[in-house]
């Protein structure tokens, strides 16, 4: 059963066609992740480890989330011989982001070069900072979301929130 605003969808297990786990962050929130399930009728649900509660206000599931998607992955193994388990996003996805954040380095690599050659402002050194603060979240995306299947057995821990 899923719960999306409000209403229930019943979803039968032998019906998948696809289950996708990502690393999904935000500015909101950077310890997110998502299952995609795509059923064989066309319908799509996401569902992640996060809940809403409010503006910038999410309550943290990520125990119950990495619990169910083991049983999830575990029950369509055997519901669903036909589904697909993949890790990461879709190559068109991945490919955009990763020509993104290359993009971004590159240019990260010339105005630094330049602003060393003609001397900067202390607001161009502090936007510097910022995309320097951020690549690493960035990197970290590319190097998670690489796209590939997964065996149900050894569902990609990388895509799973740390539970502690």
């Amino acid at each position: 059963m899923v719960r999306e605003g409000g209403s229930t969808d019943t979803v039968p297990l032998a019906s998948l066609r696809e289950l996708r786990l990502k690393y999904s962050p935000s500015r909101a929130e950077l310890n997110r992740f998502e299952c995609h399930l795509a059923t064989q009728d066309g319908r799509r649900y996401v569902l992640t480890n996060r809940t809403y509660r409010g503006p910038l206000r999410f309550e943290d599931t990520s125990a119950a989330y990495v619990e169910f998607v083991h049983a999830l992955v575990d029950a369509a193994q055997r519901s669903a011989p036909q589904c697909r388990f993949l890790a990461g996003a879709g190559w068109p996805s991945f490919v955009l982001n990763l020509g993104c954040t290359l993009f971004t380095l590159v240019m990260l690599v010339i105005a630094v070069t330049l602003l060393a050659s003609i001397g900067g402002s202390g607001l161009v050194y502090l936007k510097l900072a910022l995309i320097l603060f951020f690549l690493p979240f960035a990197l970290r995306w590319v190097k998670r979301n690489r796209p590939r299947p997964f065996d149900p057995a050894l569902v990609p821990t990388e895509l799973l929130p740390k539970t502690t």
